[in-house]
């Protein structure tokens, strides 16, 4: 029964609300409307044009309703595309949560979780150990990244939580490239903090100044060591200014020294992901030199339209030619012409290379290059694909990474690589292997062989009005120090080749390439009368070894075996105390010095850089050495002050010693005459004597010297 109730109640209630809504209400207005035939009967005539544009207008208004509300498939839209943000280092949110409000689970994620892997840095082998650890114990929370080197100094106010270094050394060139060494073997000689203080600036001046070497091996390594080797630098100020600056100063002496290969390793760690386009010469110079044409030639490629520089259009010619474009050829040819002046060699290369691109057969025929060619990377090229007779070359405008592949050139006649070696020699382009590996390849005649010795002997006369051949004799000299049957002919080739480096003054720059032909030599008294020109090579060069290994077999022979031995050891004495700590300059060995040199003209400037020399390096050298020292001239023959006096008058001003000071000045003067002491001496002197509370006698002798001299 109360089923039934609730049923009927139910529906009273269905009733009524149908009974009042709005369709309810339509409906039943529309059962009480006449039908259409009633309606139309009971309409009057003048209404019907108005219910005929009432029907047409619904009509309209139903078909644009159906028109929007269509379901068809509707245009996409575009999303907006805005400036490329770069890609994100972790596409999990930023943090959101407060630090430690998070329950950490009691197990960490190892080092190989997925999540580590993804969302670690860039050079993140490069992160210290102690950071990684720290990351792999921080728990991976929906919503929360792992802690990047960037959000830990970030979040601290620029502090460092972990009290470590958070980047090892090294790991900033990828972001500055410009102090970045060769490579990791090499270390600064003078350090890589030794520019510490200075600014990028005064760094780059610095760097300038070491390009100049004097004339000395020594200091030349020294210099391509440091710009070999990594440096300390200030960050930069503008990143492309101030980095490519530098990197710029150290491409230009690398490439002018000659040094390819440090110079393509330089490059090739030049970060990818940057714009170098500034260096693009320097890495097709060094893709050429390395026979890498299509490198070069895509380098070139993609400047088109971009530089009208002749070197790039030079280059599109060359790349246009290898590949038979002849169109492309002649129009860089007719752009050539009115922006440099091209050589005649250069055109008929081009043309040569461009017909065997053409036909795909080589011909039959090398051409003949008579005029003189240019030293450039390009031209060498050239001349390797085309194997082309190159008569002469031009040493004006020389590019030194030319130079080891034309001396490597079949084509170029020997003449003309002699006279380019030693031009490279003199100038430093090429290191001592280079020297020796073309005397191991040149094979003189025998003609040329006999009159280089007979003209060797000649030329060691007071007076010869024969003309020097040339380096031609040097080279044919060394290569017999290498061929000969006998030791005695190879060590007799090597002395005269040795003397004539000597009286040209070359001898530090081939003595390293002189060395490595005889360094089978046995080191026995049998050579011991060469034994004072392996020491004196051993040493200039470097070998320092080998020196001593001559030296070494000479002092332990028996006195009085060999002839002229005895003399030999007393003159090199002097110069091994500089390897070997047991030896010093004492009162024996200073009266024996003196007597072995007795008759050398040239003995006072001798015992003055000897004795000055040790001193300067903390070696002990007897006063019986200095004493006799100053027996001779104030003034030299070369012109130089003693440094006997020299010495005298700075230990008596050091040690205040008035008498000693008044004593030195005035022997030097009275024995030199006041019109021949040196400008360099003359200022130490009259300084001493002021020192010394001798102004007046100082001030007198001061003018006294101006007017003298026509001041």
């Amino acid at each position: 029964m109360k089923n039934a109730f609730t049923y009927l109640l139910t529906m009273g209630l269905c009733f009524l609300l149908l009974k009042t809504s709005p369709i309810a209400s339509q409906e039943t207005e529309e059962e009480n409307k006449p039908s259409a035939s009633e309606e139309k009967k009971s309409v009057p005539k003048e209404k019907k044009a108005e219910e005929t544009e009432k029907s047409s207008t619904e009509t309209t208004l139903n078909a644009v309703k159906k028109e929007l509300l269509s379901v068809k498939e509707q245009p996409k839209l575009k999303l907006q595309l805005g400036p490329g943000i770069g890609k994100p280092l972790s596409v999990l949110p930023r943090p959101f949560l407060p630090k430690g409000s998070v329950k950490l689970p009691a197990k960490s994620l190892s080092e190989n979780h997925p999540s580590i892997q993804e969302n670690s840095l860039p050079r993140a082998d490069k992160i210290d150990q102690t950071l990684v650890e720290t990351q792999e114990k921080t728990p991976l929370v929906e919503g929360q990244p792992v802690n990047k080197a960037d959000d830990i100094v970030e979040n601290t106010g620029g502090q460092n939580p972990l009290g470590v270094s958070i980047l090892e050394s090294g790991s900033l060139a990828a972001l500055d490239p410009s102090g970045v060494a060769v490579n990791e073997t090499i270390l600064s000689p003078v350090g890589a903090d030794f520019w510490t203080g200075l600014s990028r600036a005064e760094i780059l001046t610095q760097y300038s100044k070491l390009t100049r070497s004097g004339g000395s091996s020594a200091l030349d390594k020294l210099s391509r060591d440091i710009y070999k080797a990594g440096i300390d630098l200030p960050a930069p100020k503008d990143e492309q200014q101030d980095v490519n600056g530098f990197l710029r100063q150290r491409f230009q002496f690398l490439s002018q020294s000659g040094e390819g290969e440090a110079l393509a390793s330089l490059l090739a760690l030049l970060p990818a992901d940057k714009d170098w386009s500034e260096f693009d010469e320097e890495k097709t110079k060094v893709a050429l030199a390395a026979d890498k044409r299509a490198e070069a030639c895509a380098i070139a490629e993609g400047r088109v339209g971009s530089s009208r520089e002749a070197y790039w259009l030079r280059l599109l010619t060359f790349c246009n030619a290898i590949n038979g474009r002849r169109d492309n050829v002649d129009f860089q040819i007719s752009v050539l012409e009115e922006l440099d002046s091209l050589s005649p060699a250069f055109f008929k290369l081009i043309d040569y290379i461009l017909i065997e691109a053409e036909t795909g057969v080589a011909a039959d025929r090398s051409p003949d290059i008579l005029s003189p060619l240019n030293i450039q990377i390009l031209e060498a090229s050239l001349v390797n694909i085309s194997r082309a007779a190159v008569s002469d070359l031009s040493l004006e405008n020389v590019d030194p990474l030319a130079v080891p592949v034309l001396l490597k050139a079949p084509g170029v006649k020997p003449e003309a690589k002699v006279k380019l070696l030693e031009k490279a020699l003199i100038e430093n382009w090429v290191t001592s292997q280079a020297f020796t590996d073309f005397i191991i390849r040149f094979a003189p005649t025998p003609i040329q062989v006999a009159d280089a010795y007979s003209l060797a002997q000649t030329l060691e006369g007071e007076e010869v009005d024969i003309e020097d051949p040339g380096f031609i004799i040097d080279l044919t000299l060394a290569s017999q120090a290498l061929r000969a049957d006998t030791i005695e002919e190879r060590m007799t080739a090597l002395q005269f080749a040795y003397r004539r480096a000597v009286k040209a003054g070359h001898m530090h720059r081939l003595a390293g390439g002189y060395l490595p032909l005889v360094r089978d030599v046995p080191v026995t008294t049998d050579a011991a009368q060469y034994a004072e020109m392996m020491i004196r090579m051993g040493l200039v060069s470097g070998d320092y070894d080998l020196a001593l290994n001559w030296f070494t077999m000479i002092r332990q022979s028996e006195a009085g075996k060999v002839p002229n031995l005895d003399t030999t050891l007393i003159k090199v004495f002097p110069y091994m105390a500089l390897l070997d700590s047991s030896i010093s300059l004492d009162d024996k060995v200073s009266s024996q010095w003196w007597d072995a040199v007795k008759a050398d003209p040239m003995k006072y400037e001798k015992a003055g850089m000897i004795a000055t020399v040790l001193e300067a390096q903390q070696i002990e050298v007897a006063e019986s050495f200095w004493e006799k020292l100053a027996e001779g001239p104030v003034v030299l023959k070369s012109g130089a002050a003693s440094p006997a006096q020299w010495r005298a008058l700075l230990k008596a001003s050091l040690e205040e010693d008035r008498r000693g000071v008044f004593n030195a000045a005035h022997s030097m003067i009275a024995s030199a005459k006041i019109s021949n002491i040196p400008v360099a001496l003359s200022g130490t002197l009259l300084a001493s004597l002021v020192a010394a509370d001798y102004k007046e006698i100082s001030r007198s002798l001061a003018i006294e010297m101006l007017v003298l001299s026509g001041l």
